[in-house]
């Protein structure tokens, strides 16, 4: 089990930034935050933005468990989007 936590935007160099980008293009580009069934973006591209983040934050943090858990449950939701994720990876590395 770890003691790893997940990262708040304003504990990650430009984190606040990229979560403004990543809403916006969410927002129109039919993602998670759309309201709607997601698009092609928000079915194939952005779960993989979204699981590059977050590895880009466990590698930032001296490879952050927690993170790169979250990183695995995003990737795992790519064909499907992150409507569908079920945190399968952060669960487990709860114990």
């Amino acid at each position: 089990m770890s003691n790893d936590k997940v990262l708040s935007d304003s504990q990650v160099a430009g984190g606040e930034g990229l979560r403004g980008v990543d809403r916006w293009l969410s927002s129109n580009l039919g993602g998670y935050n759309s309201g709607g069934e997601p698009s092609f973006y928000g079915r194939n591209i952005e779960p993989i933005l979204h699981g590059l983040e977050h590895t880009r934050r466990s590698v930032c943090d001296g490879f952050n468990s927690q993170e790169w858990a979250r990183a695995k449950d995003a990737f795992s939701t790519t064909g499907s989007g992150l409507h569908t994720m079920d945190n399968h990876y952060q669960n487990q590395n709860r114990g």
